[in-house]
Parts: structure tokens; sequence; C-alpha cells
């Protein structure tokens, strides 16, 4: 992804930082947190297919009642000139 910002040759002190993050979540909070993002379905046979198969990955992977959604954030920094 950051490829380009790396082959630039106008760029110097380029830096990395990588900042993961874990959310916690029972299968109501799972369930809520797909309904608030906005790219996907919120009604029809879509919404209804995904959030049957979101129901079916918790059963299978919840651990007391709690699945983890795993989140890596990359942060790239370089100067100018």
């Amino acid at each position: 992804v950051a490829a380009p910002l790396f082959a630039e040759q106008s760029f110097t002190d380029l830096r990395t930082l990588n900042f993961p993050h874990r959310q916690r979540l029972n299968l109501e909070g799972l369930l809520g947190r797909a309904r608030s993002v906005s790219y996907l379905p919120k009604s029809g046979p879509e919404a209804v297919n995904l959030f049957a198969d979101l129901e079916a990955l918790f059963e299978k992977w919840n651990r007391s009642g709690i699945v983890d959604l795993v989140y890596e954030t990359f942060l790239y920094r370089a100067t100018c000139g």
C-alpha cells in the first residue's frame, strides 16, 4: 500500500507506525457493529444473509460469549525535501 511513498525519492525520514487494536464484542455488540457500518446492507435478502452469516461465525468462534475484532492501523510518515 505504501510502496509509492517509499519509492519516491523526494521523501526522507520515512517511518511506519503500527497501532493494533482489539474490540471485544458479544453477539449483540457484533450485530450492532455491523449495523453501524454505512456500506453494509441494512435490509433485504443481502442483510438477512449477512446477519445469519455473522451469527454463524459468532457461534463458531466465540469464547465464553465473546469474539474479538482485530484491527491494525498503519501510519506512514515522511519528510519532503
